[in-house]
């Protein structure tokens, strides 16, 4: 499935919890797959409005927060990884890249990034910071 013929798709951004997120500018971590639900590790990239933003390191562009995006009991999921490559940044930190995209119609999600792409069927995720 491509997004680019999918127009009414809705951002990210839009979905209840990850309106004050930037996730171009997070880190994917580890992505699980289990059949009670899809887990993504990220440290993410949280926007001045979201009540944990505190003041960027001096060394960072943005406020940096561990957490957790889940989907719980997916009905369909498809995860085609493009390749496992680990990045590192500045501080020698291990990721797997960003996520480039996140959109979203009902219950049907989309995400893209260098890891590759994860296509599911499942209720709106949940963020939740670690």
């Amino acid at each position: 499935m491509t997004t680019d013929s999918h127009t009414d798709w809705c951002p990210y951004h839009e979905l209840p919890g990850f309106t004050e997120l930037l996730l171009e500018e997070s880190y994917v971590l580890e992505i699980s797959c289990r059949p009670e639900g899809v887990c993504i590790r990220v440290e993410l990239a949280l926007l001045m409005g979201h009540p944990k933003y505190s003041p960027p390191a001096a060394d960072e562009r943005h406020c940096y927060k561990m957490g957790e995006i889940r989907f719980a009991a997916p009905r369909e999921v498809c995860l085609s990884v493009k390749r496992w490559a680990v990045f590192f940044d500045a501080s020698e930190e291990a990721d797997l890249g960003n996520i480039d995209a996140f959109v979203w119609l009902n219950e049907r999600h989309f995400l893209e990034g260098d890891w590759g792409k994860l296509d599911l069927r499942s209720s709106a995720p949940s963020i939740s910071l670690t």
